[in-house]
């Protein structure tokens, strides 16, 4: 099969970060703060936990669970049915994330410290 682009539409701003799982869940993070899980061009659900900019995801191997970093210096983990597992309150805001293959770690990049900011 080719590669095929999908549109997806449906955030207010800016769509800043997007993530796919092998079971054809897309996450999607945005200036409007918000996260949506799509499910092919589908949306599914929007999430509104961010308080800032949602900056990055990333999707956990095993297709169950995501994490998504915004601008309000929080990660927070949460299942594709939509509910919030855990915030992380990590001391300045999230610049991107990357899942780690055991499927239970990830690491986030942060933005707006050290001497240069």
């Amino acid at each position: 099969m080719a590669p095929a682009m999908l549109t997806l539409a449906g955030h207010t701003r800016d769509v800043n970060c997007v993530a796919a799982s092998d079971d054809g869940h897309i996450v999607t993070g945005s200036q409007d703060t918000t996260v949506k899980v799509w499910r092919g061009d589908e949306l599914v659900r929007t999430i509104e936990a961010h308080a800032g900019i949602v900056k990055a995801v990333a999707v956990l191997p095993g297709g169950a669970r995501f994490i998504s970093g915004s601008e309000d210096k929080t990660a927070k983990l949460f299942t594709f049915g939509g509910e919030l597992e855990r915030t992380f309150e990590v001391g300045s805001w999230v610049k991107c994330v990357a899942a780690l293959a055991d499927g239970a770690h990830f690491v986030v990049g942060l933005g707006g410290v050290g001497p240069n900011v």
